[in-house]
């Protein structure tokens, strides 16, 4: 699971759908995508398939070309933090999940206490009725894990 950061063009075998290309790979807009894209511009995506020849894409976010590279910065960053994460799935973390802020965690399989105790340098909270859990990957992590130590 993972963000791409693409420039579209329009397929020239297929006249109005869109692609990009990304490590020499073709990625093509879901037929269900809520955001209508158009040649030119460049959409941060979220990798909704991968197959063997193409990728599909789902544009969430439309880039300005004067803060391209700041944002394949801030993505780059992003996919590092989800593939860490992905790691650590197993019997007590069952999937990669996100906040209100867009920020990955673990979804727990274990009450809030029992997280806590079994994982004390993990940030952990109770957010929407499930208990989400993350490691410190970055020094605002460790800044949150700090606070919460306080509470």
């Amino acid at each position: 699971m993972v963000n791409v950061i693409l420039k579209f063009t329009e397929n020239r075998k297929k006249k109005g759908q869109m692609m990009g290309f990304d490590n020499k790979k073709v990625h093509f807009v879901c037929n269900d995508s809520k955001f209508s894209v158009k040649e030119g511009e460049i959409w941060e995506c979220f990798l909704w398939s991968e197959q063997s020849k193409y990728n599909l894409v789902k544009p969430f976010k439309q880039i300005d070309s004067n803060n391209v590279r700041e944002e394949v910065k801030r993505v780059e960053q992003f996919n590092k933090e989800i593939l860490l994460l992905e790691r650590k799935i197993g019997p007590e973390f069952t999937k990669v999940v996100f906040d209100e802020r867009n920020k990955p965690y673990l979804l727990s399989t274990m009450t809030l206490k029992q997280t806590r105790d079994k994982y004390p340098t993990f940030i952990v909270k109770k957010y929407k009725e499930r208990i989400y859990a993350r490691p410190i990957i970055t020094p605002d992590d460790r800044v949150e894990w700090r606070e919460s130590q306080v509470l």
